[in-house]
């Protein structure tokens, strides 16, 4: 059975990144089709792979150079060359959706609608990308048939969450399967020693809401640590005070450790799955979470009733005083580490490697 694997754009280190490489790792031969490859910006794990390129590739330098060039990644997704193959899969949220080859059947694991068409307004968080909206707004009915018709070519959707299931119904008018994104949990165990400090991983950009956290953490004088780039990067290190220290990006063992030794982790940000909460309850470490979007179906919210249960305090408005009682309420908490640990196992490589095998109907 010959795979062939497309994802948007090999930039940056995500999530998405993440659920490519299991692809990789479970058609090894299969090649890797993408609009733009820089292998400074994303996992190294893609250096041994045969990848091909848009003619794109020799335009981007950046995700904002992407974003601006949307249509274009769109465009040349659209006429890309795919060798002879059974199956396409593809990883996608806005242009590997356009890939088609006549008689093979495509597979799309799609974590949401393309968000800047169908959704622009949570793109707008701040002034520059306010005009960005407001430059596209007049183009977006043409940009919304363009991606619906796409949509309509895919074989079958594999949707993240049931909300996003609900959101490809919505726009799409498609059913999909439902199948999380997979945690390797034999990557990340327990570890000694204290915790003293607080943990974002993160890219650095507006939507991701670290500035909130950072202001937060500026009035509280409690010790944050911050993973990841982006650009935003020169602006909220500008805007942290000394307890907050940016570590930029880290190897796998650096972020193991981090893990382990931080009190908690902390995702202020609305994300269609997010992966980092699971990553560090399979350490052991509970999150603090905006309770809105995939943590409701990945994190089990501290009361008393099911505290020995529970993986994460949630809040639900996205501002300081907010955020802070749901620190203060975690510094009294106390959480069961084997159901964090057990958590994380809900959500195992092995489980989705055999569900996708069973959606494609390989096994």
């Amino acid at each position: 059975m010959n795979i062939a694997l497309v994802h948007d754009a090999l930039i940056n280190r995500g999530g998405a990144e993440q659920v490519l490489q299991v692809f990789c790792e479970m058609f090894p031969e299969a090649p890797i089709y993408t609009s733009a490859y820089l292998p400074e910006k994303t996992y190294s794990f893609f250096k041994n792979k045969k990848i091909v390129t848009s003619p794109l590739q020799k335009l981007v330098t950046s995700e904002d150079h992407l974003k601006l060039l949307f249509p274009l990644a769109n465009y040349f997704m659209q006429r890309m060359e795919i060798k002879p193959c059974d199956i396409i899969l593809s990883s996608s949220t806005f242009c590997a959706k356009h890939v088609s080859k006549i008689g093979v059947k495509h597979f799309c694991y799609c974590y949401t609608p393309f968000r800047l068409v169908w959704n622009p307004e949570s793109y707008a968080t701040d002034l520059k990308a306010g005009i960005k909206i407001r430059l596209v707004r007049p183009l977006l009915p043409l940009f919304k048939k363009w991606d619906y018709h796409a949509a309509q070519k895919i074989y079958r959707f594999i949707a993240m969450t049931n909300e996003t299931s609900e959101r490809i119904k919505k726009y799409y008018h498609r059913e999909s399967a439902i199948l999380p994104p997979p945690i390797d949990y034999s990557k990340f165990c327990p570890g000694n020693g204290s915790s003293d400090y607080f943990l974002i991983v993160s890219r650095l950009e507006p939507y991701k809401k670290v500035d909130l956290v950072i202001k937060t953490f500026n009035e509280l004088k409690l010790p944050l640590k911050v993973v990841g780039g982006g650009t935003l990067s020169n602006e909220l290190k500008k805007l942290a005070c000394p307890n907050v220290e940016f570590l930029g990006t880290v190897t796998n063992e650096e972020l193991l450790s981090l893990y382990q030794h931080c009190i908690a982790v902390i995702l202020p940000q609305k994300e269609d799955y997010g992966i980092v909460p699971l990553e560090a309850n399979a350490c052991g470490k509970p999150a603090i979470c905006y309770g809105s979007g995939g943590v409701k179906t990945t994190m089990v919210p501290y009361t008393e009733e099911n505290k020995d249960l529970a993986t994460a305090i949630f809040f639900y408005n996205q501002d300081e005083k907010s955020l802070t009682l749901a620190i203060d309420r975690l510094m009294t908490a106390r959480f069961n580490r084997d159901a964090l640990i057990a958590n994380t196992k809900r959500f195992g490589k092995q489980e989705f490697c055999e569900n996708l095998y069973k959606i494609l109907k390989l096994g």
